[in-house]
């Protein structure tokens, strides 16, 4: 969601909110491979066919920016509530973390 202000006091001025919702899903160990062609969980070391879940989350960002004559500036902050989260498993030993929050400051001049 996303609003402008093109006149008045607040001219300038934009405001921004986003979401990001991702449902719980399972994670699997499953056979999987290196990247070398070798097998690195399999029945025989019992990592093979294992299943979990992993739980939904929501993540919120948002941003204020304010744009006069040809410049804009803006600061952007990533995961404002500071959510943690596991954003994804991979292979069958490797979660991974979810970004904690983050604030990016950002200057641009149109030309």
């Amino acid at each position: 969601m996303r609003r402008a202000w093109r006149d008045g006091a607040a001219k300038g001025l934009v405001l921004g909110v986003g979401a990001n919702y991702q449902s719980s899903r399972d994670g699997t160990a499953g056979p999987n491979r290196d990247g070398t062609g070798s097998v690195f969980n399999s029945a025989t070391n019992n990592l093979a066919n294992v299943t979990f879940g992993l739980p939904s989350r929501m993540v919120v960002d948002a941003m204020v920016a304010y744009e006069w004559q040809t410049w804009r500036f803006a600061v952007n902050v990533n995961n404002a509530f500071d959510k943690d989260y596991v954003d994804a498993s991979r292979f069958a030993n490797t979660l991974q973390p979810s970004y904690r929050r983050n604030v990016k400051f950002s200057m641009a001049y149109r030309f």
